[in-house]
């Protein structure tokens, strides 16, 4: 029987397949197993701009971008980034913003030429307040460098000069301990990001009751976002809706 002499397109597709089977086995190792994307999944990141992705239990992958189910995981790298962000956002405001590192709560790492790092972060303020901050971050791969890409305030933190703003308040109830602001501004209320202040979710762990208000910029919205939601089910989940009150701050 002749021997087939070996194609050099062939033996490329073998050594491709070697690489992306070694790639993925570095991954794995990295950051444990793989969830398969929800459809969804896209569209969180393109109306989070990279920084939210459901909470699974694995972690997962849409294209070349990983939501890490425990930031601890990549604790040392991402909080290195996390720390430079901060600094070089100091350096450039000056007295008028010094803020504090506090730690990371979510991280997404692109692969790509470098790690680019997508991080929600707790921040301390020059007031006190703890505010939670993103920064999209990208580890150059020739130098180790950093090139800060954005910084910002979450939008679904109330800065404290907004506090006057809004007109009324929201108050929902019964959430489950893994909805946080992410969720309920990505998931749950993104269409009425334009009329959303803030969102802050209260956690009582001696009770176990969750809850979260809901600022908005306008009278009504919070009447119609009531009549809108009450009743229907959360993303993804079995819970429904639960109002607790809306007032009209005016």
């Amino acid at each position: 029987m002749s021997s087939k002499e070996a194609n050099p397109e062939d033996m490329d597709d073998v050594k491709n397949s070697e690489v992306r089977h070694s790639r993925y086995q570095k991954l794995k190792h990295w950051f444990g197993s793989f969830k398969e994307p929800n459809p969804e999944d896209m569209d969180d990141l393109n109306n989070s701009e990279g920084f939210y992705l459901m909470p699974s239990n694995g972690s997962v992958r849409v294209g070349r971008l990983i939501r890490i189910k425990n930031p601890m995981a990549h604790s040392f790298k991402g909080k290195r980034a996390a720390e430079y962000a901060v600094a070089k956002y100091n350096e450039e405001k000056g007295q008028m913003g010094m803020l504090k590192y506090e730690r990371i709560i979510y991280i997404n790492v692109e692969l790509g030429a470098g790690e680019t790092y997508y991080i929600t972060m707790e921040v301390k303020e020059d007031s006190g307040r703890i505010s939670q901050y993103q920064a999209k971050i990208w580890e150059k791969l020739d130098d180790g460098g950093y090139e800060v890409l954005i910084f910002r305030r979450a939008p679904y933190c109330m800065a404290f000069s907004d506090r006057r703003t809004p007109k009324s308040l929201c108050m929902l109830s019964d959430l489950k301990p893994w909805m946080d602001e992410s969720y309920l501004y990505y998931k749950c209320f993104y269409r009425y990001r334009e009329e959303l202040v803030g969102i802050k979710v209260i956690r009582c762990e001696c009770t176990r009751r969750y809850t979260a208000t809901l600022w908005l910029r306008t009278r009504g919205e919070g009447e119609k976002i009531l009549q809108e939601y009450r009743g229907k089910k959360m993303p993804l989940t079995n819970n429904y809706y639960q109002f607790e009150s809306s007032y009209d701050m005016s």
